[in-house]
């Protein structure tokens, strides 16, 4: 088995039972700083200058959790995504990678506000476009059916 992680990264643990398979657990302290808090504005532009170079026809986001969020876990903040993918598809696939249980419910917000399902990232990003070239969003989840 192999990793792109480095060894002082990651460690091996073992179960106490006899499956004799070992877990793989990431020891990398999480940092919970927003992304614009971790990079200055000077790299954060030439981050997005450099995805929309690479890939033109995508659209620089970072998605990130909100603070208050019910959520469990959290998801890679860093994406690009195509120009004509709407909200709801991107929601469709923020909820997959956190598997949203049934009874909780997932809000996108962009700028402090909930956005039509029907717009695509792409009129997002000509409208709400940061001045480094990313789309910021944010994600929340709440727990609905009285749970």
């Amino acid at each position: 088995m192999t990793s792109a992680k480095s060894s002082s990264q990651i460690m091996w643990s073992f179960p106490s039972d006899s499956s004799g398979e070992a877990e793989l657990i990431d020891t990398k302290p999480v940092d919970r700083r927003s992304f614009k808090e971790r990079y200055s504005l000077q790299r954060r532009k030439a981050m997005a200058a450099k995805y929309t170079e690479k890939s033109p026809d995508l659209v620089p986001v970072i998605c990130e959790k909100a603070s208050h969020s019910c959520l469990e876990g959290t998801i890679n903040s860093k994406y690009t995504i195509a120009a004509d993918i709407t909200v709801a598809k991107f929601l469709m696939v923020i909820r997959q990678k956190l598997n949203v249980r049934s009874d909780e419910s997932i809000f996108l917000f962009v700028d402090n506000s909930l956005p039509p399902a029907t717009l695509t990232i792409g009129q997002l990003h000509g409208k709400y476009v940061d001045e480094d070239g990313f789309l910021y969003l944010t994600y929340q989840g709440e727990s609905v059916y009285g749970n």
